[in-house]
Parts: structure tokens; sequence; C-alpha cells
């Protein structure tokens, strides 16, 4: 059992689940810019107004190219998202085979395609943090709506597929947060208790998700999610995964 201390905040856990978008990584310089690439690869018949309408669905200030912590991209898994994409254009007057053709084909290859290395901005040095908690005895797992295939070519980029060993993704065949499936599969993988675990995530869904666990919920601001809206649902709101730090393992 390891002792924590999260800003002002102790905690015992014996496992603890992070959120990858955002909390791992910089959510706005990777979805922002890919999101309004996978728009623009629409082409025809996609004009500016609709353009417009699709950013605004996704939850994307198309200047600042900032994604709403509540909106589509931050919060649900890509087939989630090209949903809600693929109505924007049926009522737009797109024939809704027409626009199915368009998503799977243009756009879901731009949102789907595995990250690029330059693309990823760790936040911090994260492979140190999570050497720590596995030395202190921390089980590590990742619970994330992006794919599988994506999520596990980010974690070997981040050199952290060797310390996280329980990974659940948007793509797998469970319920989406804020479901509490994901931390449930993999507390149930570690052997630990969902009572005996944090989730650390950055919008509110990954609150609600632990929420219904009964993990210890720690609300990042690094990403997507507004802080006076993580304050109303996380356990303890701190800037980054590097204030969770080790005191000691009893």
């Amino acid at each position: 059992m390891a002792r924590l201390r999260i800003a002002s905040v102790e905690v015992d856990a014996d496992l603890a689940v992070f959120d990858k978008d955002g909390t791992l990584i910089d959510f706005h310089g990777v979805w922002g810019g890919r999101a309004q690439r996978a728009v623009e690869a629409l082409g025809d018949p996609v004009d500016m107004a609709l353009r417009e309408a699709l950013l605004l669905t996704l939850g994307i200030d198309r200047l600042s190219g900032r994604v709403d912590g509540r909106g589509i991209l931050a919060q649900f898994p890509h087939h989630v998202i090209q949903d809600h994409c693929l109505q924007t254009m049926v009522d737009a007057g797109i024939a809704q085979q027409w626009a199915e053709d368009l998503l799977n084909e243009r756009f879901a290859q731009v949102m789907r395609a595995p990250p690029q290395a330059d693309e990823l901005l760790a936040i911090g040095d994260l492979a140190g943090l999570f050497a720590d908690l596995h030395a202190a005895g921390v089980s590590l797992g990742v619970l994330t709506t992006d794919d599988r295939e994506a999520t596990l070519a980010t974690l070997a980029v981040l050199a952290l597929d060797e310390t996280v060993p329980h990974v659940v993704c948007g793509d797998d065949p469970l319920p989406a947060k804020p479901a509490p499936d994901g931390i449930l599969r993999i507390a149930a993988a570690a052997g630990v208790p969902p009572q005996r675990s944090l989730m650390v995530g950055d919008t509110v869904t990954d609150m609600l998700a632990g929420h219904a666990a009964g993990s210890f919920c720690v609300g990042v601001t690094s990403g997507a999610g507004d802080a006076g809206e993580l304050c109303e649902l996380a356990d303890v709101v701190v800037e980054s995964v590097h204030d969770i730090q080790v005191l000691y393992l009893d």
C-alpha cells in the first residue's frame, strides 16, 4: 500500500488510472489541429459554413484551436464523434450515405491515424513519475476514449509501455466514460478494489467515471477541462499529474 500526497491531501492507493489526452499529453496540440485537418480533408461538398458547423459540433474554437472540455471531441470515442459529425452533415442537406462515405474515407483517416512523435508533447517527466509510482507498488493503468492502436503507439513514444500493463480504450467492447466499466476492468485485472484506486483526468467525464467506480478522483488542469467544473466533482484539483508524490510504502 502506497501513501501518496496530492496537493495538501494524503491518500492510500494501490492503483492509479490515468486518462491520456490532456492528462499525460497536451490535448489541444494534438486534437485541436488534427480535428481541423480532418474537417478540411472532407473537401467537396463541405463548404465553409458546414466546416464551421462541424467545428462547432466538435467543440473547437477555429481561431485558437482550443477544445471545449465539455464538447464531443474531449469526451467521447471516435465512433460517437463521427456519429455527431454525420448528423451535422445530414442536417446541412448532404445525403446520409454520401456523408458516411466521406467521414469513413477522409475524416476517419486523419482522426484515427497513429500519432507522430512530433505531435506528442508529454506533460513533464512521465517516465520518472510512473517509475516512482511503480517502485512504490502502485499498479498503473490508462483509460482513454482514443483507439487502442493509437494509444499503444503513444505509450511507446512516451516510454511508458513497460510500466503500464493495464489499458482500456475507446474501441474496446466496453461502455465509454462516464461509465465506470473501464476503471472496474483495470482494477479487476490489477487485483485491486476500485476503492483503493485513483482516477486522474482532465475532464468532468473522467471525474464522473471515477466517482461511479468508487475511486479517489484527481482533476488536472493541464488539459481540456475547466478548473471550476473539475472542482465541482473532483476530490482534489491540481495543475498536473506531477502534483502526485509518493510519501512512503506501507
